[in-house]
């Protein structure tokens, strides 16, 4: 459930197949750019992934997974998961990569999900240090929707 970056998964492929920047580049892509992909300083094109994910023998639809449909993918499976011993912490660990990036409206839907394990498990105080940050949330995504999710798990 590792959530990598583009730059970071053609970083580890090109370490792991024994390429330097420039054996992935040949004569295509110049060295500094792909330098700056892997750092996540640029996004790349299409035509670059495609390209990099047939040398380095990869799936592109991979490549062109970015982290917040990483993360809305990892949050289904989890779902799927409710009874693991492993759903608190994996929930946690994507709320907090994902509010890296300020995307408010999966950490909201993250914090709907542990908010209604906390409460099913009883674990008041948690809810106690989480109630002001899924409020939060809250604000910055507003949507009559969210507001009347959050207001029903408030009431229970």
């Amino acid at each position: 459930m590792e959530i990598l970056s583009t730059g970071e998964k053609i970083k580890r492929a090109r370490i792991y197949k024994g390429y330097t920047l420039k054996d992935l580049c040949e004569e295509k892509i110049s060295v500094s750019k792909m330098s700056c992909i892997e750092n996540d300083k640029i996004k790349p094109e299409e035509w670059i992934l495609d390209f990099i994910a047939e040398k380095l023998q990869i799936d592109s639809r991979y490549l062109k997974q970015d982290i917040r449909d990483q993360v809305i993918k990892n949050v289904k499976d989890i779902e799927k998961h409710r009874n693991s011993n492993k759903y608190e912490d994996s929930l946690e660990y994507n709320l907090a990569f994902i509010e890296e990036y300020s995307y408010y409206d999966i950490s909201f839907d993250i914090m709907h999900l542990l908010f209604n394990y906390y409460l099913d498990e009883n674990k008041i105080e948690k809810i106690q240090l989480v109630m002001s940050k899924y409020y939060d949330y809250l604000q910055k995504c507003f949507s009559e929707e969210r507001a009347a999710t959050y207001y029903m798990d408030i009431a229970r």
